[in-house]
């Protein structure tokens, strides 16, 4: 969780080749059991999600919840966590969107960069097609004194 965060700003392009910039955020909440993480894309295009990063309490396993705006409603993603510098989070049948299975890769390239991928399948996971990709680089704090942040569940 301390390796997210702060505020990162990305660049990248959509699966049909067009660019993407967007700005997301990471604050650790309720004594660092969760990551809140907000990600709003720069204009002209409008898509944003909020989305909580934590634990299941049952399974152990990470979980993303998100709701987007654009009527996409809420959805449940889960993780077995970090493997090889990657958290991958992908959408389970209980809340999805509509229209096809999501999965969102966040991979650690630095100490200030990320890789994150959005695909969507349409086939129940058969085949993935790329929805977007941005490289993600952190901003420096804009408050005056450093703040420390303790690690949650080793899983985000």
């Amino acid at each position: 969780m301390a390796y997210f965060s702060g505020a990162w700003t990305g660049k990248g392009h959509f699966g049909t080749g067009a660019a993407i910039a967007s700005d997301i955020s990471f604050v650790p909440d309720l004594e660092n059991q969760c990551l809140v993480v907000k990600e709003r894309e720069t204009p002209p295009n409008t898509f944003q999600y909020v989305g909580l990063w934590t634990v299941d309490s049952v399974s152990g396993n990470a979980l993303m919840l998100l709701a987007g705006n654009h009527d996409s409603g809420a959805r449940v993603f889960r993780s077995h966590g970090w493997r090889n510098g990657k958290i991958v989070f992908q959408s389970g049948p209980e809340l999805r969107a509509r229209s096809a299975l999501e999965r969102f890769t966040f991979e650690r390239e630095s100490s200030s960069v990320f890789d994150a991928t959005y695909e969507f399948s349409k086939d129940d996971g058969h085949s993935w097609q790329l929805g977007d990709r941005q490289v993600y680089t952190k901003r420096p704090p804009t408050w005056s004194r450093a703040r420390v942040f303790q690690p949650v569940h080793p899983l985000i």
